[in-house]
Parts: C-alpha cells; sequence; structure tokens
C-alpha cells in the first residue's frame, strides 16, 4: 500500500514541481476569459499484479476549457481513456465540488468513481487543478482510489496549454490474488486549445 501511495503523491508532485518552475518564469498576462478547444494526445495503461498483459490507450480526443473573467475555470472537459473515450464536460471547478462516472466494466470491475476537488491554483496566466478519485465496485468487492491534476498555462492571448496526468489503483478488499489482481491506471493527455 505505501508503494501505492507515493506513486499517487508522485503525480501531484511532479506536476506542482513542473507548474511552479513554470510558474516562475512564466506568463505575464492572464488566460482572457472564453471558450478555448483543440485535440489533445492522450496516451494511457492498465497494468496488473498478476502479470497479464498490460492494456495500453492512445487516443487524441477534443479538449475543452471555458474561463470567466480573472481567470476563473467555469467548465472542462476530463477523460477516461477506453476504445471508445468517455468524455465528461463538468463544472466541479471548487474545492469540495464533485461529480461520478461509472468506470471499470473495461476491467471486468464495472464500478462508480468520485471524482472531488482537493484544490485549485490560479496564478498570472496559470491555473492548476488537484482533485482525488475514489473508486468502487461493491458486486466485485473491490475498491480503488487515485489522483487527478490539470494545467492550464496562457501560450497567447489565443492559446493555452492543456496537460492533464492521471494515477489510479484499484485493489481487490481481501488478498490480491491471480483471479483478483491489483490494478494500476495511468493517463496523460497533453495539447494546445485555441479560442
Amino acid at each position: 500500500m505505501r508503494g501505492i501511495l507515493f506513486s499517487m503523491i508522485t503525480v501531484v508532485g511532479l506536476v506542482w514541481v513542473s507548474w511552479t518552475a513554470a510558474a516562475a518564469q512564466g506568463p505575464t498576462a492572464t488566460i482572457a476569459a472564453g471558450t478555448y478547444r483543440g485535440n489533445v494526445r492522450c496516451t494511457g495503461s492498465d497494468r496488473f499484479s498478476n502479470g497479464s498483459p498490460v492494456r495500453h490507450y492512445r487516443s487524441s480526443p477534443v479538449a475543452s476549457v471555458v474561463f470567466d473573467s480573472d481567470q476563473r475555470v467555469t467548465s472542462w472537459t476530463y477523460f477516461f481513456l477506453l476504445r471508445h473515450d468517455l468524455v465528461k464536460q463538468v463544472r466541479a471547478v471548487r474545492p469540495g465540488q464533485s461529480f461520478t462516472y461509472a468506470a471499470g466494466k473495461h476491467i471486468s470491475r464495472p464500478g462508480q468513481t468520485r471524482v472531488t476537488i482537493a484544490d485549485v491554483t490560479r496564478t498570472r496566466g496559470q491555473v492548476l487543478i488537484i482533485a482525488y478519485l475514489d473508486w468502487a465496485s461493491p458486486t466485485t468487492h473491490y475498491i480503488g482510489s487515485g489522483t487527478y491534476a490539470l494545467s492550464l498555462e496562457r501560450l497567447s492571448g489565443t492559446a493555452i496549454r492543456y496537460e492533464a496526468l492521471k494515477v489510479v489503483v484499484k485493489h481487490p478488499v481481501a488478498a490480491p490474488s491471480t483471479a483478483n489482481p491489483v490494478i494500476r491506471r495511468n493517463e496523460s493527455c497533453r495539447g494546445q486549445l485555441t479560442s
């Protein structure tokens, strides 16, 4: 379990380090109000502790982020990578707000994920959204948790950089076995959106 927690903390830590480094030398103007849209390149994988083959995912879905005045995000696109991606335009933008979706059926563990915003940080020309994920599949006796980080950075008056990282670990309530392995999901989506 320590390894699981370390992995999730590492994801948020890496995003935070790269984000603060960019902020130190970063944009001098704020992100203008409006809707920014564009294709992003996503990669992901599911890894199984029982040695089953790794499942890889790759796609180029459309992302959309809406900014209000004062660089406040009012909605953003969340992805769950599959053969046919699950795409949600969500309005959870403040700490404590959350949304849910069904996930796990592709690994024979149908369940429900709740994504809760933990923190939103705004600096000039940049926004960082950190969330945590709780997943449960009562019928298969599986639970899971994870972290999600979305970084939005001004590139110009009409363009922003979109970068999202996600790590989720799902495991049986009882001890893992060959039939019920630990499953680790990683996702990364990056691209440029324009208004």
